[in-house]
């Protein structure tokens, strides 16, 4: 309770800072206090009041390392919020595409003790931080991370680089943003590289790929995925909406068990195999 009365202090007296976003957060406030240990760094990067590179301190002797303060907002999404749901502890493999610096890798192996996790980030600079939040947290016995976008096809694709860590992307840009050369691999090639092993948990975070990924993607590789936690992007466009993704899956073995749509251009679906366990 102390803690949470000294937590309602802080907000009060930076609260002229706070943006509408921001604001909906407090919702949350108890959450934080629960995960979040050093929840005052966390607020201040949250609320974009500080700039410097730092760690987050999640229960279960969870390190974040990052180098932007967005990165709290992918802790609220995965932590707070739950976007990507709850993982069954029984879970065996999971294959994260957009991993960005790790936050969902931390989350999902803080719950399924005994998943291995593979990890795919196509920029350089997440992908040191991805490395850094596995070996901090002790985990490369069981997560690895490869430097690639994933794509339709095995390739060379140009990767455009966004000012915020999670919205780097191979298939839009922002005016100015900067290109840079990224191998590019398929999902069929991913699975296909864990021999017979079938997926239990496929997360997917790829800022508009997510289309050609899925709609290049073989129906026997449909068949050895059970569960889906992905974010989509809705483009102006009658095949890469999230409604499209979503006849997409059932015409493919799916049942969809959540989609919310949060905002005008994104939201969260998640589909589990009718044939899964």
């Amino acid at each position: 309770m102390k803690s949470l009365v000294n937590v309602k202090k802080y907000y009060k007296n930076i609260s002229r800072f706070f943006s509408i976003r921001a604001i909906s957060g407090l919702g949350y406030l108890p959450e934080i206090l629960n995960v979040v240990k050093n929840w005052q760094q966390f607020l201040l990067a949250y609320l974009r009041l500080s700039k410097r590179n730092g760690f987050f301190l999640i229960k279960n002797n969870v390190t974040i390392n990052y180098n932007q303060p967005i990165a709290s907002g992918t802790v609220m999404v995965v932590y707070i919020r739950k976007h990507y749901g709850i993982i069954d502890p029984s879970v065996k493999c999971i294959v994260d595409i957009g991993a960005n610096i790790g936050v969902f890798m931390t989350y999902a192996a803080s719950m399924a003790p005994q998943a291995k996790i593979y990890c795919y980030e196509p920029n350089p600079d997440n992908y040191e931080l991805l490395n850094s939040n596995i070996s901090s947290n002790n985990l490369s016995y069981r997560v690895s991370a490869s430097c690639v976008a994933v794509g339709a096809k095995n390739g060379i694709r140009h990767l455009n680089i966004s000012s915020d860590s999670p919205r780097h992307s191979i298939i839009h840009n922002e005016l100015n943003s900067v290109k840079i050369m990224a191998e590019c691999i398929s999902l069929d090639e991913i699975i296909n590289s864990l021999g017979d092993e079938s997926v239990d948990l496929l997360k997917m975070n790829c800022e508009g790929a997510e289309y050609e990924i899925f709609y290049n993607t073989s129906s026997e590789i449909f068949s050895r995925i059970k569960k889906i936690r992905m974010e989509f992007h809705d483009f102006n466009s009658e095949d890469m909406n999230g409604r499209a993704l979503e006849s997409f899956l059932i015409r493919h073995g799916y049942s969809i068990v959540h989609y919310d749509k949060y905002d005008n251009n994104s939201g969260f679906l998640w589909a589990d195999l009718r044939s899964a366990d």
